[in-house]
This record gives C-alpha cells, sequence and structure tokens, in this order.
C-alpha cells in the first residue's frame, strides 16, 4: 500500500495557485481508480468581472495534451491548449495551463471541486500568468475560471459556485461580449 492509500495527506502549498492548503483523501477500495482531495482556494469571485481582473489571459480552447508532473507527493498536470479565440489579453495560438491533480498509474487524484479537464473539451479559460518564471498558466481561482463550453452553451465546471451556476446556459457569445465590455 502506497502512501496515498494510507490516510489524510495534508501539504499546504502558497502562491499563484491560489490554493492555501491541500488535504487528500484517498479511495476507499480497490476498486475505486479515484482519489479526491479538497483544496481551499485563496480567492473567491462573486462574478465574471472579478474573474477578468484577476486574469492575464482570458481565451476559449480546446484541450490537446497532457503530462503529469509530481511535486512533494501530489500530481499537477500540465494541459497544451489550443486557443480557438482571445477574449482578453494577448495574442497566442496555444498556452499551457497546470491544474492541480492527475493521473498517477491507473488511478486518477483531483480535486473534489475541480474534475480534470479532458482532451478535446472546450474550455473557456480566465487565466493567470505562473508568476514563478515558469511557462504555464493557472485557472484564476481554480474551478471559478474554467467553463466547459458545449454547443455554444456555457456549463458550469463546479455549480456550487455562485459565479459558475449564474453563467450555465448562457450563450458563449455572451459571455465573451460580456468580458470584453470590461475593458
Amino acid at each position: 500500500m502506497g502512501k496515498f492509500a494510507k490516510g489524510w495527506i495534508t501539504l499546504a502549498l502558497v502562491g499563484l495557485v491560489g490554493v492555501v492548503a491541500v488535504s487528500f483523501r484517498p479511495g476507499s477500495g480497490a476498486a475505486e481508480s479515484a482519489d479526491t482531495f479538497h483544496v481551499v482556494w485563496n480567492d473567491s469571485f462573486a462574478d465574471v468581472a472579478g474573474l477578468t481582473r484577476a486574469a492575464d489571459l482570458v481565451i476559449i480552447g480546446t484541450v490537446q495534451t497532457s503530462t503529469v508532473e509530481m511535486v512533494h507527493d501530489l500530481p499537477f498536470t500540465n494541459y497544451v491548449i489550443k486557443v480557438d479565440r482571445v477574449i482578453s489579453g494577448a495574442s497566442v495560438d496555444e498556452v499551457t495551463v497546470r491544474e492541480t491533480g492527475g493521473v498517477v498509474g491507473n488511478r486518477v487524484r483531483q480535486a473534489d471541486d475541480d474534475p480534470m479537464m479532458q482532451s478535446g473539451a472546450r474550455e473557456v479559460l480566465f487565466l493567470r500568468k505562473s508568476g514563478d518564471g515558469n511557462p504555464w498558466y493557472w485557472v484564476v481561482g481554480g474551478p471559478q475560471g474554467r467553463f466547459h463550453s458545449m454547443g455554444g452553451r456555457i456549463q458550469p465546471v463546479d455549480p456550487t459556485r455562485s459565479v459558475q451556476r449564474a453563467q450555465a446556459g448562457v450563450d458563449e457569445q455572451a459571455l465573451v461580449d460580456q468580458v470584453r465590455s470590461l475593458h
């Protein structure tokens, strides 16, 4: 049994990731293929205006590839996102977005409120550049700054958050217009 299967692991992370603490809770059975951990996000956003102010870049993009890196026994996944549309910020064709969690062996380890991105998924992302010289971006406020775009409609990643609920079912272009009106 590995250290992830033995109990709770708490790791403090402070910085641009917006994480104050991460508590890891392993799955309860051998047949389970996912472990979740709870993340306490530094920032809480009430609306799209707050997300936009905190973001260096707002895009609509498609998840292409991913790689996992372990940092202090916690997985981080770097996703290559093909930028379909820049809503706010510098023009780019592709970005790397880092998310807490990842697939390790045959197990998914992910935040309980922020499911892992899926290859081929179209996402609206409010992004903040890594401030430590690394080439990736973090999603602003974790699940708060990430929305699924399905059939031209916005879907929440975490419907328990008010900023996410407020955008549920909104037309993608309406969200684009809202973000652009803030500049």
